[in-house]
C-alpha cells in the first residue's frame, strides 16, 4: 500500500511502515509542513495514497473521498459522511 504520513507522526513511525515493505511519503519530505488540511488531503489523494495523521481534525474535513478510519488504542471507527 500506499502511504503519505502527517507532520505529526515522527521518524520512527515512517521506519515501522518502511521496513513493512510500504511505498512511503511524509508531508515534511514534500515540504508541506504546516500546510492546511485541504492542501495535505489533495496531495495524499493525488498520489493515491492513505494520509496516517493523529490530527483529529480530518475527521470534519467534508473533502474526503473514500474512508476514513480513526484509530485508538481500544479501537478502530469507520467514520461516515452524511452522504454514505
Amino acid at each position: 500500500m500506499n502511504f503519505k504520513l502527517d507532520e505529526n507522526l515522527g521518524p520512527t513511525i515512517l521506519q515501522l511502515f518502511l521496513h513493512k515493505g510500504h511505498d512511503c511519503r511524509t508531508i515534511l519530505e514534500e515540504h508541506l509542513g504546516g500546510a492546511p488540511d485541504e492542501t495535505v488531503l489533495a496531495a495524499a489523494g493525488k498520489e493515491a495514497r492513505v494520509l496516517v495523521t493523529m490530527d483529529h481534525d480530518f475527521g470534519k474535513e467534508k473533502t474526503i473521498h473514500g474512508k476514513l478510519w480513526i484509530v485508538e488504542p481500544t479501537r478502530i471507527r469507520e467514520h461516515e459522511t452524511a452522504e454514505e
